[in-house]
């Protein structure tokens, strides 16, 4: 290791006790975090994901808004490390110049590492499995089989389940449908109220209204480009 590398490691690990997180527990699964505003975040986060990248560490880079009182007043972006291996290789990267943190992410890592020593699904909990994914809530599924929501979620995206079964978690009310067509808010406001997530109100609103009632109901929706089509 050469000493830019070592500088670089050194000015990470400072940088993550101070603005970043690692959380670990057996219902969610394990996540490292770094969170940055506006523009000037982007770039410091832009150049650590790809700092990352070249010691094999997948470091996703994702936007989120700025809120003050629910109002959006920009944007904010945060990398994720979600992956398990990543994120041990991440700790023992920055671990030799850590000041304050190092005792906070000890009893963590080692819940990460039993998690990983999880058994192999058997035949019987994949046949479970393909038999409740999207007919009863994960949560329950999680509890039935002794593994985490998260371990759940990634069997069944393995087996292609997640858009088999699961007309209970697509089906919309009646009440939903006109919540999206009157509602003058962000989605993401709106998703709060009535448990779905924004992408998918975004796309049962295209659904139910179509472009030309989105532009006049939502005109910040639509950009310039695809207000030349009226």
């Amino acid at each position: 290791m050469n000493k830019d590398q070592e500088y670089f490691l050194a000015w990470l690990a400072g940088f993550w006790e101070g603005e970043g997180s690692f959380t670990c527990s057996n219902k969610r699964g394990a996540e490292i975090t770094i969170a940055q505003s506006f523009d000037r975040g982007f770039k410091v986060l832009h150049e650590i994901s790809a700092a990352l990248d070249s010691y094999g560490i997948k470091a996703n880079l994702q936007e989120q808004p700025v809120r003050i009182n629910t109002k959006r007043t920009g944007s904010g972006w945060i990398i994720r490390i979600a992956r398990s291996r990543h994120i041990e290789l991440f700790l023992k990267l920055i671990d030799p110049y850590l000041k304050f943190r190092k005792e906070e992410i000890k009893p963590k890592l080692e819940l990460l590492k039993n998690k990983r020593k999880r058994p192999m699904w058997d035949n019987d909990e994949i046949k479970y499995l393909e038999d409740a994914y999207g007919k009863i809530p994960t949560k329950i599924i999680s509890e039935n089989l002794g593994r985490p929501i998260e371990g759940v979620r990634w069997k069944a995206l393995s087996l292609n389940l997640q858009f088999k079964n699961a007309s209970w978690r697509h089906r919309w009310s009646e009440k939903e449908k006109r919540l999206i067509i009157e509602h003058k808010e962000t989605d993401i406001v709106l998703s709060r109220k009535i448990k779905r997530s924004p992408a998918a109100i975004a796309t049962e609103r295209w659904k139910l209204c179509g472009l030309d009632r989105i532009a006049q109901a939502h005109p910040e929706l639509i950009d310039a480009r695809q207000m030349e089509l009226f």
